[in-house]
């Protein structure tokens, strides 16, 4: 039985963590959103005492895996649960990819709803760059 690592982070919005999600291929029928929190799946099918409101399942994780899961925390922040097993492929570096995809969604959305938009954006070695716009007068 594969152990579970819990990953601190600093994401909040749920909708732009599902939105990065789909970036990283996990759309729609793809991730589960629970208004409670739901146990885990184990690699046999197994419920695991971890919990989530957010949860990948071990299908779409891969082979042999166990689900993925985004618990959220009294501080309004999501806490990644991912198996040791499960570490090799969604480790650090696609908890980075994750990062980043859900920084870049949450900055879309705050423009948004703050009346501006992107006019263009661009990538070089790795970071992203945008030149905003506004619908205001003036």
């Amino acid at each position: 039985m594969s152990h579970y690592t819990s990953v601190k982070t600093s994401i909040k919005s749920t909708t732009a963590l599902l939105q990065a999600l789909a970036d990283l291929g996990f759309g729609t029928g793809k991730v589960r959103v629970c208004e409670k929190a739901e146990q885990l799946e184990g690699y046999h099918g197994d419920k695991r005492e971890q919990t989530a409101e957010i949860i990948i399942p071990r299908r779409h994780v891969g082979s042999s895996s166990n689900d993925i899961g985004f618990k959220l925390q009294e501080d309004g922040t999501y806490e990644a649960i991912i198996s040791d097993y499960d570490k090799n492929k969604y480790g650090k570096t696609w908890m980075g990819k994750l990062t980043q995809r859900y920084a870049y969604n949450n900055l879309k959305n705050e423009l948004s709803d703050g009346g501006f938009f992107i006019e263009s954006e661009h990538e070089e070695k790795g970071e992203i760059f945008m030149q905003v716009g506004t619908n205001f007068g003036g």
